[in-house]
């Protein structure tokens, strides 16, 4: 009795509360007898169980998609605000085990994954690989959110575009594929090892910036009192000069970076459309479609650099002065413009050569999320040194809060 305790305590480790755990297997049962009872004419005299039950098979996939995400949200004490402060008290080092239990892989997890699986494989044609492939993939995923938080960062960036050379390969080289995934499987653990070794290191004052512990412990009297005092009405709002609250463009490097890795990974889909047509999808689809983005981020960037900044002159004064152009504020369009006029001109080009679609659409991509985001003037050094004039923003119009006491 003793052995079967200590066993149950050691599984425990890693499984998700008792309620929530208990609850799911009840709830799998429930199925099977339901799958039972509509099967019930179609079995024979010596079959007990249902040939099939989709129902409770989708319902261990789902399982391994919520054990996946427990497995960081719970156990990492990023995303547990009281954990974080209790442990960052202690002397624990990463040499020790987490009290509350291993965000890492352990062998715990053998034996739910493969319940799991076996549940998964009621549902017709439901391959074998499935759920753990769910449940790894969903703990990478949030195992990624945390390394681009509080670090390694570069090992995120690795991660993520590590993740484009499965799109590319899963269907014409799946052998490739299993190991690439198998790399980022193992990159995770050495991540999650490389975080917690610096543990007592973090640097969270942006949690108290961007009010990230209250809004993972849905705390709303935090977060309203938060907007309290970032709210100062207009125009002081405007006036401030927080030169990183308004900085919005990227380094010329991570820019670069961001570039590379959104194009990478929409290559890597659309080569995937076109191994699944049979036939590669021609430029002109697109081409419209990059056009279309590259509008969009134009008219969004525009519209961020003249909320609350209005020119000095409207157009009739300019009309009526003579100054067509203001350099001192309409040099924040021509970002937009080059974008926008790069992202139309360059489909029309690109559509009459004879590049592959694929590379011409991808090029132009980068292109336009490098200059969308990296190309000057950034929003702080418009907000201090541009000739304009202040106004309420949207916000700060339908805002309660337009002047404080």
């Amino acid at each position: 009795m003793k052995l079967i305790w200590s066993a149950v305590r050691w599984y425990r480790r890693v499984l998700p509360v008792p309620g929530l755990t208990l609850g799911a297997i009840v709830l799998f049962f429930l199925t099977e007898g339901l799958a039972m009872l509509a099967d019930f004419n179609f079995r024979r005299a010596d079959q007990v169980f249902a040939d099939h039950n989709p129902l409770g098979g989708s319902l261990c996939v789902i399982a391994a998609i919520v054990y996946g995400g427990f497995r960081v949200f719970y156990f990492q004490p990023l995303w547990r605000p009281k954990y974080r402060d209790w442990l960052r008290a202690s002397p624990w080092s990463v040499w020790q085990p987490l009290p509350e239990g291993p965000v890492m892989l352990s062998v715990q997890d053998i034996l739910p994954l493969a319940l799991l699986t076996l549940g998964s494989l009621r549902v017709p044609k439901c391959e074998w690989y499935v759920v753990p492939v769910v449940f790894l993939g969903v703990w990478i995923v949030v195992s990624t959110m945390t390394f681009s938080l509080v670090g390694p960062r570069w090992l995120a960036y690795g991660i993520v575009f590590a993740a484009g050379g499965l799109t590319h390969t899963v269907f014409p080289m799946p052998m490739v594929a299993a190991l690439i995934f198998v790399a980022i499987v193992v990159a995770v653990q050495m991540g999650h090892f490389l975080s917690l070794s610096r543990f007592h290191e973090w640097d969270m004052s942006w949690t108290d910036k961007y009010g990230f512990d209250a809004i993972i412990t849905s705390n709303t009297d935090t977060l309203v009192e938060m907007q309290q005092k970032n709210l100062n009405g207009w125009p002081f709002d405007q006036m401030a000069p927080d030169f990183k609250r308004h900085q919005l463009l990227l380094s010329p490097l991570t820019g670069f970076l961001v570039a590379l890795m959104v194009s990478w990974h929409v290559d890597g889909a659309i080569r995937m459309m076109n191994f699944h047509a049979w036939r590669p999808i021609p430029f002109g689809p697109l081409g419209t479609l990059v056009s279309m983005l590259g509008i969009v981020l134009s008219m969004v960037r525009a519209g961020a650099y003249v909320s609350g900044h209005a020119p000095p002159l409207g157009f009739f004064g300019r009309l009526a002065t003579g100054r067509l152009i203001i350099p001192g504020y309409d040099y924040i369009f021509l970002a937009p413009v080059t974008v926008a006029t790069l992202a139309v001109g360059g489909a029309v080009i690109l559509g009459h050569l004879h590049t592959p679609p694929v590379l011409s659409a991808v090029s132009l991509l980068f292109m336009v999320i490098f200059l969308i985001t990296t190309m000057p003037p950034d929003l702080a050094v418009f907000h201090l040194t541009g000739n304009h004039r202040i106004n309420p923003d949207m916000k700060q119009r339908t805002s309660a809060f337009l002047i404080k006491d």
